[in-house]
């Protein structure tokens, strides 16, 4: 229901009693002109405020974001250039020393793989070479030998392993010897 439309027309008093003020009176127009304009009035207000608080409501909306905003503030501050020189020194001067071991540890790793490479090439030139029997021979020696101490190897592993199972037993016979 819409208060604003029906207010304009007052409805007939339910008491019984006195006849109203408005029907009686003579001055029953002007009361009522001067009732209708104060309700416009009302009406106009009411309009404005709705839309008051519509803008209002669309500008706070995203309170939040706006108060993280202003509560975020940045300090600029101006300085010399004599200021940026001195400090650009001091930078270089407490850097300097790192990047110069840093370029020494490049250059001798660098000198490392350089070893390496030569090394390399002079062993796929020795494998380019055809095979002359001083170096197959070589070659079948050190392959004998490297499966010689892998032999060698695992017969130790398994000794040491046969070792600490004759361990144990000794050990339990000892106490049962002892018991």
């Amino acid at each position: 229901m819409d208060y604003r439309r029906s207010s304009i027309h007052p409805r007939a008093s339910v008491f019984a009693g006195r006849p109203s003020v408005l029907e009686s009176s003579s001055r029953a127009p002007a009361f009522l002109s001067a009732l209708e304009a104060a309700i416009e009035a009302t009406e106009n207000c009411g309009d404005i405020l709705e839309d008051a608080v519509e803008e209002i409501s669309l500008g706070t909306r995203d309170l939040p974001r706006l108060s993280k905003v202003m509560h975020t503030s940045r300090l600029f501050t101006l300085i010399d250039e004599n200021l940026v020189r001195q400090m650009k020194e001091d930078v270089s001067s407490e850097v300097e020393p790192q990047v110069k071991q840093l370029i020494g540890r490049a250059e001798s790793a660098l000198r490392g793989m350089e070893k390496q490479e030569a090394m390399l090439h002079s062993k796929l030139e020795s494998l380019r070479q055809p095979a002359t029997v001083s170096n197959t021979t070589s070659i079948i020696t050190a392959k004998h030998e490297a499966r010689k101490a892998k032999m060698l190897a695992n017969q130790r592993q398994r000794l040491e392993r046969e070792l600490a199972i004759l361990e144990g037993e000794i050990e339990d016979l000892e106490k049962q010897v002892d018991s």
